[in-house]
């Protein structure tokens, strides 16, 4: 063999492996950070699965290509063999080069497309819009279990044949060659059968098609480690929390609303007791845990628990590890109803099971137990309904709040009204009422009767989470004037609520980017609508996870879209049809939308457009190159 032959050779593998391993490497790192933003669930990859976007993810063009170029690289394949069969007596060698030119071809566009894909890689880490992991003990190993196999099923298709032509040049290196073979003795086979450019091409093909299945296997694989994980962690502060049978545990659920509670809870009942709460969105199983672990001391006279669910068990098993004393339930909606099951009704099972948590405090104690419901949401005022139904032990002692004046659900009469809601730049004001026909008296009474509030929010809807933390300030023994003082020292702005603040091209920002439901969407939009501004522009991919009521759901927002905003860019085609569908029903024909993907693209359009005299609500995640875009002042 002509050496000069042998270093062509070798060069055209090192151009076809580089042109390959950016998009390759960068795909294996965005199906991790998508595994991680679905918190390595499989419920919520099987739900994103079924959606347009996810669908596109394992059927899109990338992988369409790679699966058309097997079965045509195959079909050629075995039409050249059978050729050469059928014409073994005649001169088959012009058709068999035929195929064969044709073949090379076809390999030679395939490397083509990885070269524009890897191209776009490098596009998109040199503008920070790379989408990758973040590195979490937890991701460093399934990175350490995925990488090294990544590294071996890529390490033949750089080894055997430029190893093979290596020996050739240096034959001194011929003693590696059995350890090569030993190794990957199954992809000799796949040279040998398709010869070496297009064997290798095929090789790296069908990696590419096997990468998500890798990933889900090393996420599988690494889920009993989890799992025992997080079963010795909950054990844990299981144990410690019962080393401080003094503590009380308020716990807060809800499809939307429970964060911004949970905080007004902590902040008013921080004005008299030592109080500790669940940080940001540490709301599962692991994150309460190490709460516990590492923050409660036991000194403390509450612990207030927001506690997340996907399906049902989740809050059970939290309420094992923090029976609470206390139970807020603020809403239910179409939030997770894909993972929840078919209903809201079965969202509503999932989340009732707060109420039931209470059991095991009543059961080691005189004292009653609190249900802290919201009578302005059907499906939570009906809990109240439940509560007296089901179980032959101790009931606890329910409190009904309302903001829109409804004066009793589930047969029972509500305890706190907010009524005459107003609102000005200095905030939310209303009237706080005592809306029970009987003063109770002792720790836990409601004795509110026609108070004043003032509450600094930018949002109406805030004062029914409001009212939620002034039934457990009550029922934790604090009084009105107690409250009240409290709620004049709260904090400008109050945790877990948003405000507008200053962003790209000195635009005005409204960001709720944290997550989106619908009830809370339509929520940002009234009080965007609110808000005099030139022109009113309105960021989102849409709402995920909300079983069959998405295209309903979306449908309805994006009507209230077009009466509220001016504009409305949307980074995913995942709910376009029912955004426009919804728009079109509010027949504003200057309302116009965009739809863009493309990062680069993105960048340059907001970059260009976005003026100061702009507000822009962030509905929902986006991406983040693009949240850190127009969050920048």
């Amino acid at each position: 063999m002509d050496q000069s032959y042998v270093y062509a050779l070798i060069g055209a593998a090192i151009v076809i492996f580089v042109l390959w391993l950016p998009a390759a490497f960068a795909s294996l790192l965005g199906l991790f950070a998508l595994w991680q933003q679905k918190e390595y669930r499989r419920d919520r990859m099987r739900s994103y699965r079924s959606t347009r976007e996810g669908r596109q993810l394992w059927k899109g063009p990338g992988r369409k290509v790679r699966v058309w170029f097997l079965l045509i690289v195959l079909i050629l394949f075995l039409a050249m063999y059978l050729v050469n069969a059928i014409a073994a007596s005649g001169d088959s060698s012009m058709v068999f080069s035929y195929y064969f030119v044709v073949i090379l071809l076809l390999t030679a566009a395939l490397v083509l497309w990885w070269g524009s894909e890897s191209w776009s890689t490098i596009r998109a880490l040199a503008t920070h819009q790379f989408k990758r992991p973040q590195l979490t003990s937890k991701m460093l190993l399934l990175l350490v279990f995925c990488v090294p196999v990544f590294l071996y099923a890529v390490g033949p298709l750089v080894l055997i044949f430029p190893g093979e032509l290596l020996f050739h040049v240096w034959p001194g290196l011929s003693m590696l060659r059995q350890v090569v073979i030993a190794l990957y003795i199954p992809f000799f086979y796949l040279y040998a059968a398709f010869g070496f450019h297009v064997g290798y091409a095929v090789g790296l093909t069908l990696l590419d098609l096997l990468v998500p299945s890798l990933v889900a296997a090393s996420v599988g694989l690494l889920s009993p480690l989890t799992a025992a994980g997080k079963r010795s962690l909950a054990k844990k502060a299981r144990g410690k929390m019962q080393q401080f049978p003094d503590l009380r545990v308020i716990a807060v659920t809800g499809s939307y609303g429970k964060s911004s509670t949970k905080e007004l809870i902590a902040a008013l009942l921080g004005s008299r007791y030592k109080v500790k709460k669940t940080e940001k969105n540490h709301n599962t199983l692991i994150g309460v845990s190490q709460t516990i672990l590492s923050e409660v001391k036991g000194d403390e006279d509450f612990l207030v628990v927001e506690m997340g669910a996907y399906t049902k068990g989740e809050i059970r098993e939290l309420c094992a590890v923090t029976p609470p004393c206390i139970s807020v339930v603020t809403a239910i909606n179409e939030q997770h109803l894909s993972l929840f099951g078919k209903s809201l009704d079965d969202t509503s099972e999932a989340k009732f099971e707060i109420i039931e948590g209470l059991s095991a405090f009543a059961s080691r104690t005189s004292q009653p137990a609190i249900a802290v419901l919201n009578a302005d949401n059907e499906h939570t005022a009906r809990m109240a309904a439940w509560i007296k139904e089901r179980g032959s032990g101790p009931k606890p002692r329910v409190y009904l709040y309302s903001a829109k004046g409804r004066i009793n659900a589930g047969g029972i009469r509500t305890a706190l009204l907010a009524i005459n809601i107003k609102q000005d730049a200095a905030g939310v004001h209303f009237l706080l009422v005592d809306n029970q026909q009987e003063k109770q008296s002792g720790t836990g009474s409601l004795q509110a009767a026609g108070l004043n509030v003032t509450l600094k929010v930018v949002r109406k809807e805030m004062v029914g989470n409001y009212l939620a933390a002034v039934c457990v300030a009550l029922s934790a023994g604090m009084t009105l004037s107690d409250i009240v003082l409290a709620t004049s020292q709260l904090p400008e702005p109050l945790p877990g609520t948003y405000v507008v603040k200053q962003g790209l091209n000195g635009a005005q920002i409204i960001d709720e980017s944290y997550s989106s439901n619908p009830d809370g969407f339509l929520a940002a939009l009234e009080f965007l609508k609110s808000l005099p501004a030139k022109r009113k522009i309105v960021v989102t991919r849409g709402m995920i996870e909300l079983g069959s009521r998405s295209d309903e759901a979306h449908r309805k927002v994006g009507e209230k879209i077009a009466l509220s905003a001016d504009l409305l860019f949307l980074t995913s085609h995942e709910s376009e049809q029912e955004f426009r569908q919804g728009i079109g029903h509010a027949r504003r024909s200057s309302f116009r939308t965009t739809v863009q993907t493309d990062a680069g693209q993105l960048s340059q359009l907001f970059s260009a457009q976005i003026k100061a005299d702009d507000v822009i609500l962030i509905e929902g995640r986006i991406p983040q190159f693009l949240h850190s875009l127009l969050c920048r002042s």
